[in-house]
């Protein structure tokens, strides 16, 4: 039989051609027919099925590629399957061809991704899954307010926790004879930062705000705070999260604050970022300087206070202390201090002052601490020129501050207003309600708005100067008006370097007032008050008497001017102290009012009794205020 093939193949050669070296010349093993869509048994020359596309099989005996299977044969169950809602940050979504079901590939292994658990934290992708770790507080954590802070000493704590409104709190117990600064700074405790954030400090009353800081530690967002204290009374240290979604583990180092090197030069001070300060220092070598910059921040200056020590009590080596001013070169105080110890103090006016500390015979080497309080004055400085009436420093009632040439026949001139009238009482001191050098020679004088002089002057009595309307009649029962006060050097002859005067006037409210059981009046009828809104939460509450039916409209009032004198924010209260209506800047200027035909709640009132509280706007406003208040129909 083959060999009649071979036969066949030969005498056909010449027509149709045959495989070389076919020994498969019948029709294709895989299909079910050899014909092609035109004939049932139709092949091609090499006698498999056609190709032809319109067969119903492909040159493998497979089905064709528009038919139900594919190239190998398999069934394409992937068609028109959408997998795209299993993509995510860790996983994308893809068909399996074996049975046309949506499965998921991993991607982004170990790369930080968002689970949407505000409990978890350092989120990563893992096996095509996000995922993070727990947060849980730290073990018998009971710092989750101020006054259970967990005590800490200088160094760095164990890697602690910071979970969503979980805030930490930690207490540093001083521990040395003086002020010391500490340095209080976040970290993930291997020198990298995980945690964004957030590092307070509060004196140990929990209120006055030390220092606080967000960025400003050394690496990324980690947080640097510095704060000072006196022996024996503890700092307050609250870490939170930037936001409540950070969480995570940090650790936080104590340090004490040290003197930074090189610093024999003015111009390389250690800057302690603010006056108060207390460093450990040394000196190195003999004939070592080392200078301190101290930041005096209040309007009129402030009292510096510069000690030595070892900080246990004693003196390592003999310090002295010398205070510069802002110039670096004028020397406005030295001390060799006693048992080997400097200390100064003096008032001096505001900015960067410096000072120098050195080894009294310069052939010794030792540690030292120095700390150093600054204790600001804020007043209304003097603007020159103002030596006449016509230039007078425009300033409110309370301190203001200057200092007197008499070379130049320097005199010094304030104006002032009384908004309801009543006595003034001007007197002089050094800043802090002593006669300090220079204060005894300065002389006051009082004038009214048209220039007459009502106290003819006071001073060059070797005491404070007084001007005392209970002494000096021209003081007394003024009206509401401009009033100037003169300061000038007594007796012409000597140079007054710095002087501060308070005037203050019987129109002020008497404090305390800040509560209902102290409130003013009670008032049952329409009235002008003045007051004067203290630095901080000072609040002034009067009592108002109302009949039923009544309205009550109360406004601060500028002047005479279109200004303001103190930005405030009035409230009318119930019997209870509850605030029935608010009002910022619904007056002139920043003044405030409260009008029954604007605001309900101060309309048709019930019979009985009602407080008017006044404040001020900003916690660190002071100044004075008119308050009218109209009760009725």
């Amino acid at each position: 039989m083959r060999l009649l093939r071979v036969i066949f193949c030969v005498l056909a050669a010449s027509v149709t051609g045959c495989p070389e070296g076919d020994d498969d010349a019948g029709p294709d093993a895989d299909a079910d027919a050899d014909s092609d869509a035109d004939s049932d048994s139709d092949s091609d020359a090499d006698g498999d099925a056609d190709s032809d596309t319109d067969a119903d099989t492909d040159a493998d005996g497979d089905t064709d590629a528009d038919g139900d299977t594919d190239a190998d044969g398999d069934a394409d169950s992937c068609e028109g399957v959408v997998c795209s809602d299993l993509d995510g940050p860790c996983s994308v979504g893809v068909c399996d061809p074996a049975d046309g079901e949506c499965d998921v590939d991993a991607i982004n292994e170990n790369e930080p991704c968002d689970d949407e658990d505000p409990e978890t934290y350092f989120d990563a992708c893992s096996d095509g899954a996000c995922s993070g770790d727990l947060c849980e507080p730290d073990a018998n954590e009971e710092d989750d307010v101020l006054g259970d802070a967990t005590a800490i000493g200088v160094g760095m704590t164990e890697v602690l926790t910071l979970c969503p409104d979980d805030p930490d709190f930690f207490r540093i117990d001083t521990d040395l004879v003086a002020v010391q600064t500490y340095e209080i700074e976040t970290s993930d405790g291997a020198g990298g930062c995980s945690v964004d954030t957030v590092v307070t400090a509060w004196a140990a009353d929990g209120v006055t705000l030390l220092d606080d800081d967000d960025d400003g530690g050394s690496v990324g967002n980690c947080s640097l705070a510095k704060a000072s204290a006196e022996s024996g009374s503890p700092i307050l240290i609250g870490v939170t999260g930037f936001d409540e979604l950070e969480l995570g583990p940090y650790a936080l180092e104590v340090r004490r604050a040290t003197e930074v090197e090189p610093n024999d030069v003015v111009e390389d001070a250690t800057d302690p970022d603010r006056g108060d300060l207390g460093l450990l220092g040394g000196f190195g070598q003999p004939g070592d300087v080392d200078f301190f910059a101290i930041d005096v921040t209040g309007s009129c200056g402030g009292r510096v206070t510069v000690e030595t020590s070892d900080g246990q009590g004693g003196c390592a080596a003999d310090v002295r202390v010398t205070l510069f001013d802002p110039d670096g070169e004028t020397e406005l105080a030295s001390d060799g201090g006693e048992g080997r110890c400097g200390a100064l103090t003096e008032v001096v006016g505001p900015g960067l002052h410096f000072v120098r500390l050195d080894e009294v015979g310069g052939d010794e080497t030792g540690d030292y601490h120095v700390a150093a309080i600054v204790e600001d004055i804020d007043g209304r400085p003097e603007a020159e020129p103002n030596d006449s009436l016509e230039t007078a420093t425009s300033s409110p009632v309370g301190m203001v501050c200057g200092s007197i040439d008499p070379a130049e026949q320097d005199d010094d001139n304030f104006s002032f207003r009384l908004r309801c009238g009543g006595d003034i009482t001007v007197r002089a001191d050094d800043g802090f309600g002593g006669c300090g050098t220079g204060t005894s020679s300065v002389g006051l004088r009082l004038f009214d708005s048209g220039g007459v002089e009502l106290v003819p002057g006071s001073g060059g009595d070797g005491q404070c100067p007084l001007i005392d309307p209970e002494v000096l009649g021209g003081a007394a029962n003024l009206t509401a008006g401009l009033y100037y006060v003169e300061v000038t050097d007594w007796d012409n002859n000597a140079a007054v370097p710095r002087y501060y005067v308070y005037i203050t006037s019987s129109e002020v409210d008497a404090e305390p007032n800040d509560t209902i059981a102290d409130a003013a009046g009670p008032f049952d009828a329409t009235f002008a008050a003045c007051g004067w809104s203290a630095e901080g939460s000072d609040v002034d509450l009067y009592e108002l008497t109302v009949a039923d039916g009544a309205n009550v409209r109360v406004e601060t009032v500028a002047d005479g001017g279109d200004d303001c004198p103190m930005d405030t924010v009035v409230q009318l209260l119930d019997a209870d102290g509850l605030a029935l209506v608010e009002d910022d800047d619904g007056g002139g200027d920043v003044c405030s009012l409260i009008d029954p035909a604007e605001d309900a709640p101060a309309a048709d009132l019930a019979a009985g009794t009602y407080f008017v509280a006044v404040r001020a706007y900003g916690q660190n406003a002071v100044g004075p205020y008119r308050l009218d208040v109209q009760i009725g129909q």
